[in-house]
């Protein structure tokens, strides 16, 4: 392994985007700048956000694994997007469609920033998120 042994940088995973409960609130614009000027539209995405965890060898996770699920139990994991609490789940396969007050649909924008934050005090809770796409 080529990468540098320091628990600093264990943060940073070209893989996924990780969320850890010691972190608080961690936020993602999606889509970023550079992935705005790559991937040029002709019209504005309808606004469904739809994420992806990364899976779990033989769908074992460990203890501290928080699942997407938990958003509706509003208990552990918190997901905003744009300031408004995401309320629940579409599953689609392997990943969720994040529903809102409003339904499925967040606006027709650009770009939509996304809060994460795990509650959880103490027990080291985790969500690894392979990918965030926008329609």
């Amino acid at each position: 392994n080529d990468r540098q042994h320091c628990q600093l940088l264990e943060v940073d995973h070209k893989d996924f985007f990780l969320v850890r409960e010691q972190d608080g609130r961690v936020s993602t614009l999606v889509p970023n700048e550079r992935e705005l000027e790559v991937y040029k539209r002709s019209t504005r995405p309808e606004g469904i956000i739809m994420v992806c965890l990364k899976l779990c060898p033989l769908n074992k996770c460990p203890a501290a694994y928080v699942s997407i699920d938990e958003i509706s139990q509003s208990t552990r994991l918190f997901v905003n997007v744009d300031g408004k609490p995401v309320t629940g789940v579409r599953k689609v396969d392997n990943c969720n469609i994040l529903v809102g007050e409003r339904g499925i649909r967040w606006g027709r924008k650009d770009q939509f920033q996304l809060d994460f934050h795990i509650n959880g005090p103490g027990n080291l809770y985790v969500l690894k998120v392979s990918s965030i796409i926008v329609f």
